[in-house]
């Protein structure tokens, strides 16, 4: 059964239900969003109304209008002007030749106003989960689960994962990422910039100077416009209790947890 996967996202006025993908190996799905007022009932905006749908790739160059794909486990961000909502990667309904699920890097920014989607940066399709790169201008691979951030206008995005193995059949093993990326307006491919992390590291261990490799942990911003992040998944299904700021004046990882660093699978204390 293919179970569909929601994030609320919301906006000025109203809420956006963005459902992007849903259960199974595949990551299928339907892309659509649909509206929610006090005022009225749900408004069915956009989006396919079959599942796995393949989407609609823009033509190049970018940015370009178009229609993302479906998906599971996309980052989304959303912003006060241009395109409202921002969606980021995530786990692609389609598969390789021999079954491998795929992890996107495609970049989309969705208009309520016109009911439009613009594809912004990354690849369309690719045929495998594409990978971060630092030239000939810094951009994230394929993820999915991956923690954001917006402060100032300023996308911030860490870590999250993807399978290199997992099959339409088989979750596979999945493998995490410890990258800190920023992208400034315009979002587009080439104002991305790797802020911490390595490069397409596969797995990296926590530290007391810095949060290991994870996905899925909660972030928000406090008012000075510094990101935190608590918790989250990491390699070996294993899971972190650590609470972490990065800050923006002066930047940098600061461990903010009154216990030690990196310690996984912590039972809560009463």
């Amino acid at each position: 059964m293919s179970v569909i996967s929601k994030t609320l996202m919301i906006l000025p006025a109203v809420m956006l239900l963005a459902s992007c993908g849903g259960g199974g190996g595949g990551g299928g799905g339907t892309p659509s969003l649909t509206l929610l007022s006090p005022l009225v009932a749900r408004v069915f905006l956009t989006g396919a109304e079959t599942t796995n749908s393949a989407g609609q790739c823009p033509t190049l160059p970018l940015p370009a209008p178009g229609t993302p794909e479906a998906r599971d486990s996309a980052s989304t961000w959303t912003t006060t002007s241009g395109p409202d909502l921002w969606l980021f990667g995530g786990s692609s309904s389609r598969v390789t030749s021999s079954n491998v699920v795929i992890s996107d890097n495609d970049l989309w920014g969705y208009t309520p106003s016109a009911q439009t989607w613009t594809m912004e940066a990354g690849t369309c399709a690719p045929t495998s989960t594409p990978t971060s790169v630092s030239t000939p201008t810094p951009y994230p691979g394929g993820r999915n689960g991956a923690i954001t951030w917006t402060s100032n206008n300023t996308f911030w995005m860490y870590g999250g994962g993807f399978n290199t193995t997992a099959t339409t059949t088989n979750a596979g093993t999945p493998v995490y990422l410890n990258e800190l990326w920023k992208s400034t307006s315009p979002y587009e491919q080439s104002n991305w910039t790797l802020e911490s992390g390595t490069l397409n590291a596969q797995n990296q261990a926590c530290s007391t100077a810095a949060p290991g490799a994870l996905a899925r942990a909660i972030s928000w911003v406090d008012s000075s416009g510094n990101l935190w992040m608590y918790g989250g998944i990491g390699p070996g299904s294993a899971y972190f209790a650590d609470l972490w700021e990065y800050t923006i004046g002066s930047p940098g990882w600061h461990h903010q947890s009154s216990g030690t660093a990196c310690v996984i699978n912590l039972p809560p204390v009463y």
